[in-house]
């Protein structure tokens, strides 16, 4: 066997590879042009972006009124800003609102509060999740 015959064969076992590697992949070996794992994260739908002014008001109205007046301000924020409580693991209860999740082991206030503390970084971090 000479060079040319062994450059051949190793280019040919090659191609047979990287076509059996993309089937195992979900690709079509005999595309000219590979997927691009790029373009299928394009495809992926985004996260909404959140309301920065949204979240910046709300976490004031937390800090201003979670103490004195907290079940006033639970009720308004679950009628008017889509407030949910439910409950997590361990114990846990897990507030969501306004695209923003948070949760504590030591009850509604203590979710609220931690609430308010991730839209505040949100807010900070320009509302990417």
């Amino acid at each position: 066997m000479n060079d040319t015959q062994n450059i051949t064969e190793a280019t040919e076992a090659t191609e047979a590879t990287e076509a059996t590697e993309a089937v195992d992949q979900g690709a079509d070996p005999q595309a000219e042009n590979p997927p691009d794992p790029k373009e299928h994260a394009a495809e992926a739908p985004a996260a909404p972006a959140l309301a920065l002014d949204r979240l910046t008001r709300l976490a004031a109205d937390i800090e201003a009124l979670h103490r004195a007046r907290f079940t006033d301000l639970v009720h308004r924020l679950e009628t008017e800003e889509g407030l949910e409580f439910t409950d997590g693991p361990m114990g846990a209860v897990v507030c969501k609102m306004a695209g923003v999740r948070a949760q504590s082991t030591a009850g509604r206030h203590g979710a609220l509060t931690n609430w308010a503390n991730a839209a505040r970084r949100a807010v900070l971090k320009g509302g990417a999740k």
